[in-house]
């Protein structure tokens, strides 16, 4: 069976008998019964197909860390009726037994919805162990053979296995050009082994095969090295109380969202009430008002007709503008015609004579015509520019009407 190098994730402890279970895992689906989000990530990594992770207690799902291979769920359940239909899942991981206050039920609701086929895979820390490397909960205490006891209740077979901490060094011939073999040695060891931190057991109908012995490598920074069970608890405490606070948060900011809603709507109603509070005018106000809006109604007709005269006006400007631009440019191009074929036909004469009264007279008479051409474009476009600013002023003094009018039958309409 493969090991895995996990990462720094706590529980460290869970997820170094995750990775010896690895092969039960993958395109697996898997139910955690667990307080922490951790496991769930972890499987996700193994390739599990689907991880749903349950507890009593609300979780703190993980905020994108790792990359996620598979679909994963958090729920909160009753351990005595999990609420999930028969044979929906592979395997079962119980995070620590001695947490859960009835485990004959949960065994039960586990073996029911894992099926026959399916495996459970439970875990008790030893209440003898006095040096473990990672920090146990103090909920309760089964022991060895309680915990066989329990299982063996709920499943034909029951396999135990043995977590025990191992601080060592990889020790490597950096020169070797094969993979050689792996030896041991555990001649520093003043016994024969570290003590078992945690009793594992794998139900299920059959047994299966397991490695005999396999070494999972956990990161330095996760063993408590030169560290103490106080510090550890203090650490878990203040992390407890992290987790409160932040719920704290939440709750405040829900409550005060919830209250700004409460001013809001109070806000409403009493704006409501005072609009209603204000006195009914009275009839001649009332005929006043409507003799107004008559009249606005006479206006607003009138302006329309008078903007749509307007707006035929400045469409024929607009069009006569355009044939007085085309004449210019027509008498501009043969005054340019003319000019060129003068200067073509008489520049020897002009050079030698000077130019003779004729031809100056016409140059003054096509000189006088291009002048008053663009006069009478300058002033057709000036007159065009008024029509426009005019029925602007118009269009928006129309907007006006309708707006007074608008206002005067909502008021017409409460009376």
């Amino acid at each position: 069976m493969t090991s895995h190098t996990s990462e720094k994730t706590k529980p460290i402890d869970l997820l170094a008998r995750l990775c010896y279970f690895t092969d039960l895992f993958v395109h697996r689906r898997v139910v955690v019964v667990s307080d922490s989000p951790a496991p769930a990530e972890f499987l996700s990594r193994l390739n599990a197909r689907y991880i749903c992770t349950v507890s009593q207690s609300p979780i703190d799902e993980m905020s994108g860390q790792g990359r996620s291979r598979g679909p994963m769920e958090f729920k909160t359940v009753d351990y005595e009726n999990l609420q999930f239909r028969d044979n929906m899942f592979d395997v079962a991981v119980i995070a620590n037994l001695a947490d859960v206050p009835n485990p004959t039920a949960l065994l039960n609701e586990l073996r029911r919805v894992v099926g026959r086929r399916g495996y459970v895979i439970a875990a008790s820390p030893n209440p003898t162990c006095e040096s473990p490397l990672c920090p146990t909960s103090e909920a309760g205490e089964i022991d060895y053979y309680q915990l066989y006891d329990i299982l063996s209740e709920s499943f034909e077979s029951v396999q135990m296995i043995g977590q025990a901490p191992f601080l060592g060094y990889a020790v490597s011939d950096l020169s070797a050009e094969e993979d050689s073999a792996i030896s041991f040695d555990g001649s520093l060891l003043e016994s024969d082994a570290e003590e078992i931190e945690w009793f594992i057991a794998l139900c299920g109908e059959t047994p299966i095969e397991l490695d005999g012995y396999a070494i999972v490598q956990v990161p330095l920074l996760s063993a408590q090295l030169g560290g103490s069970d106080e510090n550890a608890k203090e650490v878990e405490r203040l992390e407890a109380e992290n987790r409160a606070l932040q719920k704290q948060k939440a709750q405040l900011l829900k409550e005060a969202n919830q209250l700004e809603e409460d001013l809001r709507i109070l806000e409403d109603e009493m704006r409501v009430h005072t609009e209603s509070a204000k006195a009914a005018p009275s009839a001649d106000e009332l005929a006043q008002l409507k003799s107004e809006l008559q009249r606005v109604k006479l206006e607003l007709g009138t302006r329309g007709v008078r903007i749509e005269t307007l707006e035929n006006d400045l469409e024929k400007e607009r069009l006569e503008a355009e044939a007085a631009r085309a004449r210019a440019v027509q008498l501009a191009k043969q005054y340019d015609d003319e000019r060129k074929a003068h200067q073509a036909s008489q520049i020897e004469q002009q050079l030698s004579k000077g130019p003779g009264p004729e031809v100056q007279a016409e140059l003054v008479k096509l000189k006088a015509e291009l002048t008053q051409t663009k006069a009478n474009l300058e002033a057709t476009e000036q007159a065009r520019d008024e029509i426009i600013e005019r029925t602007r002023n118009d269009a928006q003094e129309l907007e006006r009407l309708k707006a007074q009018v608008r206002s005067f039958q909502k008021k017409e309409s409460e009376f």
